[in-house]
């Protein structure tokens, strides 16, 4: 089917779609551009990027200003190949520290979340904190932070499940000399300030309490 598509006159243009299937929610659909990400050996100028791209049928567009090992480069006009077999080509250079195609990944709109609090959280569009719940991350709750605090006990919590607690250390012990030990609930037990830090942080959406700026993470309290 593809091959017929694609000597069919009447389309102009076909890409394929890659979709993730072992996701943990929606699946995600993964669209074939035509750029690639090189990571070079070694620091290169645009033109040198551009000269060593050329082989492959690619051309350098510009170099990540924070490392500037990594280029994006486009295929260039006529070139038969997808930026898949290309960057599978590149990868296997030994000048090459790794290349990928650039996909495109469709997001998916996300509504407003429907806890009771979420109207008062008037902070939450100001960081833009909101935005990130269009993209779709099927494994957002692999993403472990740590909340470097007083601790945290979620137990009886609404908004944070014990589920998504990873074991935590007590650095200080709050003894004299420091005692470090693996429980890392709240000491003294009534100090909750590294509870409504981790709920700012990673309260669920779950229509009731909070919502936090990711919702889905899970938690290591040190």
């Amino acid at each position: 089917m593809i091959q017929a598509l694609d000597s069919d006159t009447a389309v102009l243009r076909m890409v394929p779609v890659y979709s993730l299937i072992d996701t943990l929610r929606t699946p995600t659909n993964l669209v074939v551009t035509d750029e690639v990400i090189v990571a070079f050996d070694r620091e290169r100028t645009l033109a040198v990027a551009t000269a060593a791209l050329e082989p492959f049928g690619l051309e350098a567009i510009h170099a990540n200003p924070f490392n500037r090992t990594v280029f994006l480069a486009t295929l260039v006009d006529g070139n038969e190949v997808s930026c898949v077999t290309a960057a599978n080509t590149l990868f296997a250079e030994e000048h090459v520290r790794w290349a990928t195609p650039n996909f495109h990944n469709a997001t998916v709109p996300c509504s407003d979340p429907s806890d009771n609090y979420y109207p008062q959280q008037f902070w939450m569009p100001l960081i833009h904190g909101d935005s990130g719940w269009f993209v779709t991350n099927p494994y957002a709750d692999t993403v472990s932070v740590a909340v470097i605090d007083d601790g945290v006990d979620t137990s009886g919590h609404l908004d944070l499940s014990t589920s998504r607690i990873d074991p935590g250390w007590d650095v200080a012990g709050f003894v004299s000399p420091p005692s470090p030990d693996s429980d890392p609930s709240p000491s003294p037990v009534d100090d909750s300030h590294g509870m409504r830090v981790t709920g700012i942080l990673a309260a669920a959406r779950n229509d009731t309490g909070l919502v936090g700026v990711d919702p889905w993470c899970r938690i290591r309290p040190i």
